[in-house]
Order: C-alpha cells, then sequence, then structure tokens
C-alpha cells in the first residue's frame, strides 16, 4: 500500500489518487473590482387594475390622446449599470486528482464574501418614449436616457463556480515541493436585490490561471496558489427565457413634480457585460478524499430481488469503524464479503449467475461467514487491523467490496451482490 500520496501517485503513473482540499479563510485573500452593464428591455405600465386597484396609475403614450381609463404599456429600455470593490477571505472547496505528473481540479466553489459581506452601487438608467400617467397627472418627455441612482445595495452571493475540469502538470521533487500550473474554467457570479427582487449578474466565464505549490506534510496536502485575471467579457442574451415580471417601481413626476406614479416593469434579459480585476491568494489543506460509489449492478436472486451492499459507520481508517449491510438476500443462506483494490467484469462467476466486479485475485473474508436466516439480510464489520492476506488499508487508499453467497434456487448454486468502491480518510 501506499506510504506517500504523491509519492506513490508519481511513481505509479497508472495509478490514481484524489485528495480534498479545503480553503482555508484566514490564510487566504481576495479581491474583486468590476463593472457591470444589464440591459434589460421590456415595458413600464401603470399599476392599475379595475377590480383590485382601481386608483392605481394609469400611463398613456405620447402626449395626447386615449382616454384617462387606458392603461397602456410603454415600450422602455432599462439599464442596470452595477460597480462593486470587494475584498474579503474566501473560502471554499475542491478535489485534486493526482495521476503521475498530471493533475486535475474539480468541483472547485469559491464564496468572495464569507463573513466579511460585500455591497454593489446600482445605478438604473430608462430610456423611452414620451408618455402620460393619470393618479398622479404626469409628463414625462421620452427620447432621452434618465439616470437614477439606486444607491448600494447587499450583495447576497459573490461566487466562483468551476465550469469544467482543470488539468494541469506537477514538476519538482516528489518528496519536497512542487509547482503546479493550470487553467482553471470558472464562472462569476454576484447576487443584489434589484427593486425587491434578487437579481443574478452572471455567471461570467472567465479562465483563471492558477500558479502555486503543491506539498506532502505526511497525511496532510497543501496547496498554496494564486489566480489573477483582467478580464472584460460580454453575454448577449445571458439568461435565455428568464423575465422579470411586475417589478414595482415608484417614478417622481416631472411636470408637475411632487408625486409618485406607481409603475410596474416587465423586463427581459438583453445582454450582460462585465470588466474588471480579480486577485486571489489560496492557501487550501486537506487529505484524501472519503467517498463510497457503486459502480457495478448485480444479478436478482431466488427473492426476486437483486442483493444490495452498503456502508455503515464512518470511512476513517483510524476510527476503524466501517461496516456493511447487505439486504435483499434469499433467506437460510450462507456468504462472505470479498475485496479487491482493482475491479473487473467476470459474468457467472464460480458457475453462478452472478458477476464479479472485482479484480483478479479478491481475497475474502473466509473466518466470517455470515447467515441470512430468516431476515434475508447480514451485517458485518472487519476487523480493519487485521485484514485477510496481511493488507493494510491506508488513508487514501480506495478498495472495492462485494458479497458473494450461496443461493441454490438459482441456476449455478451462487450469486454476488451490488459492488462499492470505498476510498478511506485519515
Amino acid at each position: 500500500m501506499r506510504k506517500l500520496l504523491l509519492i506513490a501517485a508519481l511513481i505509479a503513473p497508472a495509478s490514481s489518487q484524489t485528495v480534498h482540499l479545503t480553503i482555508t479563510p484566514g490564510a487566504s485573500s481576495s479581491t474583486l473590482s468590476a463593472d457591470f452593464g444589464l440591459a434589460l428591455p421590456g415595458t413600464l405600465q401603470g399599476n392599475y387594475e379595475a377590480t383590485t386597484n382601481p386608483l392605481g396609475t394609469k400611463t398613456l403614450p405620447g402626449l395626447v390622446g386615449g382616454i384617462p381609463t387606458d392603461n397602456v404599456p410603454i415600450a422602455t429600455d432599462v439599464g442596470l449599470s452595477a460597480s462593486t470593490l470587494l475584498t474579503g477571505f474566501p473560502h471554499g472547496e475542491f478535489n485534486l486528482d493526482i495521476a503521475g505528473p498530471a493533475v486535475t481540479i474539480t468541483g472547485l466553489g469559491i464564496d468572495l464574501i464569507g463573513e466579511t459581506g460585500g455591497s454593489m452601487d446600482l445605478t438604473l438608467g430608462l430610456l423611452f418614449d414620451t408618455f402620460r400617467t393619470y393618479d398622479p397627472i404626469s409628463l414625462y418627455f421620452g427620447g432621452f436616457p434618465i439616470e437614477l441612482p439606486i444607491g448600494s445595495v447587499d450583495l447576497s452571493v459573490a461566487s466562483l463556480v468551476q465550469l469544467a475540469p482543470g488539468v494541469g502538470v506537477l514538476e519538482g521533487d516528489p518528496s519536497g515541493v512542487m509547482t503546479l500550473n493550470m487553467v482553471l474554467p470558472m464562472g462569476l457570479s454576484l447576487e443584489a436585490d434589484f427593486l425587491g427582487t434578487p437579481i443574478v449578474l452572471g455567471p461570467i466565464p472567465l479562465l483563471l490561471p492558477l500558479n502555486g505549490t503543491l506539498e506532502q506534510q505526511g497525511d496532510l496536502t497543501v496547496l498554496d496558489g494564486g489566480l489573477s485575471l483582467a478580464f472584460d467579457e460580454f453575454l448577449d442574451d445571458p439568461l435565455p427565457g428568464v423575465t422579470l415580471d411586475d417589478l414595482e417601481f415608484p417614478l417622481p413626476t416631472i411636470l408637475p413634480p411632487g408625486s409618485v406614479a406607481n409603475l410596474l416593469f416587465n423586463l427581459a434579459f438583453g445582454s450582460l457585460s462585465a470588466a474588471g480585476s480579480l486577485d486571489l491568494v489560496v492557501h487550501a489543506e486537506g487529505g484524501a478524499a472519503c467517498e463510497v460509489a457503486s459502480y457495478c449492478s448485480a444479478e436478482p436472486n431466488s427473492s426476486g430481488f437483486a442483493a444490495v451492499l452498503d456502508t455503515t459507520g464512518s470511512l476513517s481508517i483510524s476510527a476503524g469503524d466501517l461496516g456493511f449491510v447487505i439486504s435483499d438476500l434469499p433467506m437460510a443462506q450462507f456468504g462472505m464479503v470479498l475485496f479487491s483494490p482493482l475491479t473487473d467484469s467476470i459474468p457467472q462467476f464460480g458457475g453462478g449467475v452472478g458477476t464479479l466486479c472485482l479484480g483478479a485475485g479478491p481475497l475474502a473474508f473466509h473466518q466470517n461467514v455470515l447467515y441470512s436466516r430468516g431476515v434475508g439480510q447480514v451485517a458485518f464489520t472487519p476487523n480493519w487491523s487485521a485484514l485477510p492476506g496481511g493488507t493494510v488499508v491506508q488513508s487514501g487508499d480506495t478498495m472495492n467490496f462485494q458479497y458473494w453467497y450461496r443461493d441454490y434456487p438459482a441456476g449455478g448454486g451462487t450469486n454476488l451482490s451490488t459492488p462499492l468502491s470505498v476510498t478511506f480518510c485519515p
């Protein structure tokens, strides 16, 4: 079994190890300086409704025409400008897969706000044709843009989410500090309140270069890196089919001033532009990724079901409490758990009906023969410090398990459960 995660991975190129890393906020930092422009074409209309809001505002196009009981939508282009300077202590997590000198990062998500919070300055731009309102009476001359500062609003989301795996190369001494270089496809998203409705800016696709170091400190894997990028992106139709409906907007009257016209916006997402810079300093630590995965199916047995192998306890090798439960077995039959670090697919194993999903030469807990009695289920917790064949499982190792059992009514007399692939934690 492997002693050092990175040494083993580099010595045996065919092998692969996955570690799960967590970004440490106190040792990481982020600075985002960005300006966004969101085009929102649509209409504005008074909030008048004959039965539910008969005293509401009504809108009429042009200088003259129509009657005061009309309430006509007015074509409007809304432009939302947003700017932010966000500094904080990011946190997040990701998986790092090492196979020889190749390294792959997946599942990276970074919260840029954390506990520090953030804000964004919003300015609303309106461009419309001339229109009038009733209740209150006012005239709005169109044809030129009007800018209305909304002020500073709280950011509820500022995040980076990985859009596709990032692949890079490790260089240097596996027993020391290695350098890491790769490009990460990420999506930048911000969310703030707009007229009482959460509005999302993004995701803006960015290709973030990651340059850093990777070091194995005993069972601890440490990554230190920096990501820095200036960006200028434009997205046409960023959210296809998504609309903002019936957004309440109190518009101050102009001619005459002193009142408020209560309008409703109905808007679509036209385009999104984003320009700015992003700088990240990332310190991440972690160890072997713990996971249980099913990778092969099982044949039905004489009970009419396929036997299912499941786990109990934790995946921590130091805790030593990982156990197994096998259900949907035929009643009153014997069986045992098999295991192997390899996988395969061998139909009609041992002359039975089941498919062995373990690699060549699986070992068996032959001293722990189990009996399903009248419940069609067995449970078993191995002694992880004394495994068959002198096998030693360490943190980061992956082992595959399957239950082999007698099933006399079935052809061949034996069958196998679904298998599980287990990657152990420290």
